[in-house]
């Protein structure tokens, strides 16, 4: 075998080890963060840490982080520049940070109490108002309806209504074709 041949094999070796010890360092810490979230209850009070967007939140109990989906929810994306609808995604975020400061918030569960992700699904209530529904009355999110949950005809009734007063995205044309894509959208994924 020449040298620049077996250079070549080397190299591919280095490479497959590099990147081995990277995926099972990579997979090995998001265990670790799935093993180490708090574990929540109906009716904890948390704490909201960050947020991730505007449908998905991470609260603290007790020290221990927990990743929320808001069950009901679904924000426009924000990392879009060229999305007209990026604009209500960020107003979701900022109005959530609002809603949620210096609160407590109460946490109800969804069954089943996690998605495919390893988030929790659940409502949270900052002095008995559920967030979620708030921000859909507001008009900057939508009623998420793949999934079937309790309070789903008041969430739909909030939204049509916002609709109706041209509140938040609902008054804006673009981001209103964008929801009305992003339901039918939801509307064909429904179980």
């Amino acid at each position: 075998m020449d040298r620049a041949t077996l250079a070549f094999w080397i190299l591919v070796g280095v490479l497959l080890g590099t990147a081995s010890y990277f995926g099972i360092n990579a997979e090995a810490q998001r265990r670790q963060a799935q093993r180490s979230e708090a574990p929540l209850e109906n009716g904890d009070l948390v704490k909201l840490e960050r947020i991730v967007d505007g449908d998905t939140v991470v609260v603290n109990k007790n020290g221990a982080a927990a990743t929320v989906r808001l069950v009901g929810l679904k924000v426009f994306d924000t990392r879009s520049e060229k999305d007209v609808a990026a604009v209500f995604g960020r107003a979701a975020e900022d109005r959530l940070r609002a809603l949620t400061a210096n609160q407590s918030l109460r946490v109800s569960l969804y069954t089943p109490p996690k998605d495919r992700y390893g988030r929790t699904l659940a409502t949270l209530y900052a002095e008995d108002r559920d967030i979620a529904l708030v921000l859909i009355r507001e008009g900057l999110g939508l009623v998420y309806t793949v999934f079937p949950f309790p309070a789903m005809t008041s969430y739909q009734s909030e939204q049509a209504q916002a609709r109706a007063a041209g509140r938040g995205l609902w008054a804006h044309r673009e981001a209103m074709a964008n929801a009305d894509a992003l339901m039918k959208q939801m509307h064909k994924a429904t179980p």
